[in-house]
């Protein structure tokens, strides 16, 4: 039988919760110092007077964990200017492309309505050639084409031209048939044409008449040659270039391919 007096069994609980409260307290005390000691949480700092004793690692001054984000500096360029595709007038260059047709070919060979469209090839497609404006119809067995071309990414006019198309014809290119021919079709000629005539590679014939304006350089005449098929190709041809242009000079011809060899020969 146990004998214990009953102020000693009023005491034993009291020494087992005492311990229980020392010993958080010491655990608790080691995490917050532990915190403290590595800046997690500075308990030091915010109780300076009653804990500023507690041991922690000392911050490096310079480094800043408060570091602002450089602003980007901003191009002064505009995207909607900068990526815009450069676009001719094309009201302008319909107009002049209409009127250099009207002036140069007989009203019988125009058609009804001149239709100017841009990026146009001969076979009536849109090539994406920006700098080009065209119109082409065919009447009775004849193809007409046209061109307007500007400078590219300039306001400034090229050249305007065109070309004509007789199937049927047959006719050697030589300065007879060329002054008739270009009677036949064209309107407002000179009384007197000098056609210069020559061969280009021995294979393409020409005759032209060549000479500068007050307002450009203009030409026409009458080429013969062999087409991408092989078959003789015939045409009768006019060009205009504008004075104030900057491929002004560079031109000597209605023929490209002349400019190779301004003789043609």
């Amino acid at each position: 039988m146990d004998q214990t007096s009953p102020s000693q069994q009023s005491t034993e609980p009291q020494k087992v919760g005492l311990f229980e409260i020392l010993l958080v307290g010491i655990v608790l005390i080691f995490f917050f110092g532990t915190l403290n000691y590595f800046n997690i949480l500075s308990i030091s700092n915010v109780f300076p007077n009653q804990l500023g004793w507690l041991p922690h690692i000392k911050q490096d001054s310079k480094i800043s964990y408060n570091t602002k984000i450089p602003a980007i500096k901003q191009q002064n360029t505009d995207i909607s200017t900068a990526s815009a595709k450069f676009s001719y007038d094309a009201v302008k260059a319909s107009k002049a492309l209409e009127k250099y047709i009207r002036d140069n070919i007989k009203e019988e060979f125009l058609p009804s309505k001149i239709e100017v469209k841009q990026h146009l090839i001969p076979d009536n497609t849109f090539n994406g050639t920006d700098y080009v404006f065209g119109v082409n119809w065919d009447l009775e067995n004849i193809i007409f084409r046209a061109n307007f071309h500007y400078l590219p990414n300039t306001n400034q006019t090229r050249d305007m031209e065109f070309y004509i198309n007789p199937l049927s014809s047959n006719v050697s290119v030589d300065t007879a048939n060329s002054a008739l021919l270009t009677k036949t079709y064209l309107k407002n000629l000179p009384e007197a044409v000098d056609f210069e005539c020559g061969v280009f590679e021995k294979s393409t014939k020409f005759c032209e008449h060549f000479l500068e304006k007050e307002a450009g350089k203009s030409g026409f005449g009458a080429v013969e040659g062999k087409g991408e098929s092989g078959k003789n190709l015939l045409l009768i041809f006019s060009c205009f270039i504008p004075k104030d242009t900057s491929y002004y000079d560079k031109r000597t011809s209605c023929l490209l391919f002349r400019e190779k060899d301004p003789r043609g020969l």
